[in-house]
C-alpha cells in the first residue's frame, strides 16, 4: 500500500525536476567575455586611468556618450576622448574610490548576430571607507572588433569586446 501511494508522488516529483532542469538556457553565449571586459574597464575608471579607459573603446569608431544631464558627447579621436574624460576626472562625478557591479545582462542587438550586444548594468559607486554614494543603471553597446596586431589577422576569432557607446539609463523606483 505504501509503494501505491509513494510512486505517483515519485512519478510527479521526477516530471516537473525534469521540467525545470530541461529549460533552455537564457544566459548570452558571451555573457563572462564581456562581464570579464566590464570589470577590467571599470578597474580602470575607479583607478581614474584615461590611458586605461582608452584601450575598452571601439576606435576608429566613434564613441558617444549620454550622462545625466542630457549632453551627448560623440568623440571621434583621442584628443575629444582625452577632453572628455579629463573634464570628468576633475568633476564631482569621479569622486568615488570603487566601483562594483551588481548586475549585468547582455543581449545581442540584432538577432543572430552575437557581435553587436548592449550590455545593462547596475552599478554602486563607494568611497574611500567604503561608504556607499550612488546606484546608477547605464547601458553599454559593445562590439566585438580584431585585435591588433598580425595574430589578429590570421585568427578570425581572436577578438576583443569593446564600447562604443554608453548611456545612461533612469533608475527605476
Amino acid at each position: 500500500m505504501k509503494n501505491f501511494i509513494l510512486l505517483p508522488i515519485l512519478i510527479y516529483l521526477h516530471l516537473n525536476t525534469t521540467n525545470i532542469f530541461a529549460q533552455a538556457d537564457t544566459t548570452h553565449k558571451y555573457q563572462d567575455d564581456i562581464v570579464f571586459m566590464l570589470e577590467k574597464y571599470f578597474a580602470e575608471v575607479d583607478k581614474k586611468n584615461i590611458d586605461g579607459m582608452f584601450e575598452y573603446f571601439a576606435w576608429p569608431m566613434p564613441l558617444t556618450t549620454h550622462h545625466n544631464q542630457g549632453k551627448v558627447y560623440f568623440m571621434k579621436s583621442r584628443e575629444d576622448f582625452d577632453e572628455v574624460f579629463n573634464l570628468w576626472k576633475e568633476s564631482p562625478s569621479s569622486n568615488f574610490h570603487r566601483t562594483e557591479l551588481e548586475r549585468v545582462i547582455v543581449t545581442e542587438i540584432f538577432k543572430d548576430n552575437l557581435f553587436w550586444n548592449v550590455a545593462d548594468v547596475i552599478y554602486s559607486r563607494y568611497n574611500d571607507d567604503n561608504k556607499f554614494l550612488t546606484k546608477q543603471r547605464v547601458t553599454y553597446y559593445i562590439r566585438k572588433t580584431p585585435k591588433k596586431g598580425l595574430l589578429g589577422l590570421f585568427k578570425k576569432w581572436i577578438w576583443d569586446w569593446k564600447i562604443y557607446m554608453i548611456s545612461n539609463i533612469e533608475m527605476e523606483e
